[in-house]
């Protein structure tokens, strides 16, 4: 598919880069999701398709790969364990569960706007696993991270359980407030 690229000036700072696609390049429909859905990871119905979730509540099991993922109108993304690829995501106003040790690998950008949240939950946290803490987290690798003021990544409540962990750790309310992130972004993230 080629791509062409036009930028928009004002003065000498670029305000916008577009991606025009050239029209030949064959695009197909974006799946705008309106009803409650689960995708099974044996499911390729909706692998690299485009899709939209509006006010509904998609489920994600197992492995799987999209194109550009959008989440708007209070909508609901839970991906339950697995690794999930996608193009670009954007979060207006909705919330994007990663449970049980789930990564989110994005190969473009991630958008949280509208008090828009990623909560995530790791695995192995309430004790032992073959005599070992073996506490995992989660992974979101992008190349462009944006989360405005009203906007979060959080952890919070999601590790060990109370006097559980190594040492102990743990704590009932507020166990973990920090992100990791590779590459470029901006947090909306402010020290205090």
């Amino acid at each position: 598919m080629r791509k062409k690229y036009l930028r928009v000036h004002y003065g000498h700072l670029p305000l916008v880069t577009l991606v025009v696609l050239a029209p030949f390049a064959s695009m197909a429909d974006p799946v705008i999701i309106t009803n409650d859905t689960t995708i099974i990871a044996e499911d390729m119905t909706y692998e690299h398709a485009t899709l939209m979730v509006n006010a509904a509540t998609l489920t994600v099991e197992g492995e799987h790969s999209f194109g550009p993922l959008s989440i708007t109108n209070a909508g609901v993304l839970t991906v339950q364990g697995g690794d999930l690829a996608a193009e670009a995501m954007s979060i207006n106003g909705s919330t994007c569960w990663l449970h049980n040790a789930a990564s989110l690998s994005v190969t473009s950008a991630v958008s949280l706007v509208n008090n828009a949240v990623i909560w995530c939950e790791g695995a192995n946290r309430t004790g032992k696993v073959d005599m070992v803490w073996a506490g995992i987290g989660n992974a979101i690798e992008t190349s462009n991270l944006s989360v405005d003021v009203s906007s979060q990544i959080s952890a919070d409540g999601f590790g060990y359980w109370a006097n559980q962990g190594p040492g102990g750790g743990g704590h009932p309310t507020r166990v973990v407030d920090m992100v990791a992130v590779e590459g470029r972004g901006s947090t909306g993230h402010q020290q205090g």
